[in-house]
């Protein structure tokens, strides 16, 4: 097991750094952070190269993808150029509440799971064990992502029914 575990670790980092240079190179073809004070006829050219040297888009495309790395790997994740606030302490804000609802989610889930498969086999052949276990393939079947908007549209909208 622990053979399997460290194989595929070893696997997953060369799977990382080639997924880190696609999304990057993707990024860095396609966006300008610039762009939008380019617009602005009160900004002068020098302020935007200045803004493109303060964010490093001067440098080439490796140098600034190994710079982004190196401040990656060290947690240096800098501020949001929408926000000025430092993303690490959004990204942390929003995994903690991310993995408060999957908790939460999860215990969810085992309790109703366990408890309709334990009826359902002391119950074997009956109609409620023909129904679990149909529900059980009709809702795997669904993509999570699908049934999950399905939920909050249902949610919403019984909400707004209810509140309003």
């Amino acid at each position: 097991m622990l053979r399997f575990v460290v194989r595929r670790l070893v696997v997953s980092i060369p799977l990382l750094i080639v997924a880190s240079v696609l999304v990057f190179t993707v990024l860095h073809l396609t966006t300008d952070p610039a762009a939008g004070l380019r617009v602005n006829p009160r900004i002068s050219a020098a302020d935007v190269e200045r803004y493109r040297h303060d964010l490093g888009l001067d440098r080439s495309g490796p140098a600034q993808y190994f710079a982004w790395l190196g401040n990656f790997v060290r947690g240096n994740w800098g501020t949001s150029l929408f926000t000025s606030i430092p993303v690490a302490g959004q990204i942390r804000e929003a995994l903690v509440n991310s993995m408060f609802l999957g908790i939460i989610g999860f215990a969810i889930a085992l309790l109703i799971g366990v408890t309709v498969g334990v009826v359902a086999a002391v119950k074997q052949y009956s109609p409620f064990d023909y129904i679990a276990t149909s529900g059980a393939f009709i809702f795997l079947s669904i993509p999570v992502f699908w049934f999950a908007l399905i939920v909050q549209l249902l949610f919403g909208l019984y909400m707004v029914r209810w509140l309003g």
